[in-house]
């Protein structure tokens, strides 16, 4: 795996995410392991989570009666 843009914009980037996953998802630093591969892995695995929580949040809703 391997990173695409500039550590600086990266970096800055993982600051908004981060706060959008933790909203979305609050448990998702202890919840999801760190790499031991890639540093920003984690972020993409909750941020793919994130994704999926979000487009799925009508039918979760509706299915459970809320």
């Amino acid at each position: 795996m391997s990173n695409r843009g500039d550590q600086k914009d990266i970096l800055a980037s993982a600051q908004v995410v981060e706060q959008i996953l933790d909203r979305v998802l609050p448990r998702w630093r202890t919840e999801i392991p760190e790499s031991r591969v890639n540093r920003w892995c984690r972020h993409r695995e909750a941020a793919q989570r994130a994704e999926a929580v979000l487009e799925r949040d009508a039918e979760v809703r509706a299915r459970l009666g809320g």
